[in-house]
């Protein structure tokens, strides 16, 4: 959740801001998320996840 906050540029992450400024979020190709707010707004710097895990893989 560390991306959303950047993302809001707040230090931690915050429910209800988000609840109140995040409209969707679209997962692209190579682990990028593009946030567009509710005011129609999308960030310049929109976040980028780690390495996806693969489904079934235990850590």
């Amino acid at each position: 959740m560390s991306i959303t906050a950047e993302v809001l540029g707040i230090d931690d992450f915050n429910e209800q801001s988000f609840a109140d400024r995040v409209d969707h979020i679209r997962v692209c190709a190579e682990n990028t998320l593009i946030y567009q707010f509710r005011d129609g707004t999308i960030p310049k710097c929109s976040g980028k996840t780690g390495p996806a895990s693969k489904a079934g893989q235990l850590k």
